[in-house]
Formats: C-alpha cells, structure tokens, sequence
C-alpha cells in the first residue's frame, strides 16, 4: 500500500466515521472504523522521502498524533 492509497483510504475512514458518530449509530460500527483507520495509521510510513512526519505532531497521509 503505498502513501496515495493510505490518504484516500484515511479520508474515506474519516468521514465513515463522522457519519456513523454523527447518526449515533449504537452498532459496533464505530469501533470497526477506528479499528481500521489503527490498522492503517499501524502500514503508514509517516514519511514521503524527503520528509519524515514522526517529529511533528500528526501524520499528514494517515492522521496519528504523535505528540499531545
């Protein structure tokens, strides 16, 4: 999976996400999608090369905070 599929695959999560919260679906729904976007942050190189996004406080590509 390379870093264009892991953010479309992040946008798509993100916003399933904020509909299932937003519609307060009661199913396990909600914890599937955060699950999924855990599995994904987990295939994120947190980088683009050049630039390693670990030092700074989220990933642009899957959205891990990494400093709080």
């Amino acid at each position: 999976m390379n870093i264009e599929n892991i953010k479309d695959k992040y946008s798509e999560l993100s916003k399933e996400l904020k509909q299932a919260l937003s519609t307060m679906q009661r199913s396990d729904r909600v914890f599937v999608i955060r699950d999924e976007i855990k599995d994904l942050q987990a295939l994120c190189p947190h980088s683009n090369g050049n630039y390693d996004f670990s030092d700074t406080s989220e990933c642009p590509y899957c959205g891990r905070k990494f400093k709080e």
